[in-house]
């Protein structure tokens, strides 16, 4: 005999009926900066950005919501569904939407003894998800977007254009420089590779490159959580000297790079090495 598993209830939604001049909450040129800030954003992947264009389509100017399921996400993406799935996820975690999962899909579930179970569970199959636009996981339509999305555009162009390699081309003679009888000191060798990715600019532009050379220019980001980025160093000093010179300094710039950032760890690689 099958028994039926009552999860417990998500957010009822109520849609009220649109009255006539109704507040429009998300106009074209809020959804348009929505875009501009995520086609911005280096960390985000091509998938969930193409994910949050077709999300974006879907709002209701009105409500500032839509109603997608997986599988018209997947079908307009033409991926798969485990890939749009993964795609909106990483919108979320990234505090580019608001995901409300509604129930009332049916599953069926296998106990301990063998026994198949059906249950009722938040955003079955066929069932529509609720979508809100977001800026650092806050709607829209109820934060201060427009200066938000300004602010936060100029400073990723800004990252974007900033370069620690030299700006004069190879067969270009420099005119604003002393020529080499003047100036006989060699010039530094461009700094080899770039562990730290979309971070490096940043630290760069505010301690300059001695001071980058000597701290960080081995180290590199090993992975980031929701909360914490873990930058690798090559020894125990490094991770000690690093905390103890620039401090929470070193936060502040990778929440630069990622404002939902709220810690920093910094590993020792040499441990590894010798593991």
């Amino acid at each position: 005999m099958k028994s039926i598993v009552v999860l417990p209830a998500a957010d009822q939604v109520v849609i009220a009926p649109k009255s006539v001049g109704s507040k429009i909450l998300i106009s074209k040129q809020l959804c348009t900066e929505w875009m501009d800030v995520m086609a911005l954003d280096s960390l985000l992947s091509h998938a969930a950005f193409r994910c949050a264009c077709v999300i974006g389509s879907h709002f209701n100017r009105h409500s500032g919501q839509a109603f997608l399921t997986l599988e018209t996400l997947a079908r307009t993406l033409q991926v798969c569904e485990r890939t749009a799935w993964t795609a909106s996820k990483e919108l979320e975690r990234r505090g580019y939407v608001i995901i409300k999962r509604r129930e009332f899909g049916i599953g069926t579930r296998k106990t301990a003894s063998g026994a198949k179970i059906e249950f009722r569970a938040a955003g079955g199959k066929g069932v529509a998800n609720i979508y809100l636009p977001a800026y650092a996981r806050a709607p829209v339509a109820t934060s201060n977007a427009n200066k938000n999305f300004a602010a936060r555009c100029d400073l990723l162009w800004e990252r974007s254009l900033q370069s620690a390699s030299s700006k004069v081309a190879a067969k270009c003679k420099p005119t604003l420089t002393s020529s080499s009888k003047k100036n006989p000191l060699p010039a530094k060798e461009p700094i080899a590779g770039n562990g730290l990715g979309p971070l490096m600019p940043i630290i760069f532009a505010d301690i300059g490159d001695a001071l980058y050379r000597s701290w960080f220019s081995k180290a590199s980001i090993i992975s980031e959580s929701e909360e914490t980025l873990y930058i690798g160093f090559e020894s125990r000093f490094f991770c000690n000297a690093v905390t103890a010179k620039f401090g929470e300094k070193l936060l502040g710039w990778c929440q630069i790079m990622d404002p939902q950032l709220e810690s920093v760890q910094l590993v020792d690689l040499s441990k590894k090495l010798e593991g």
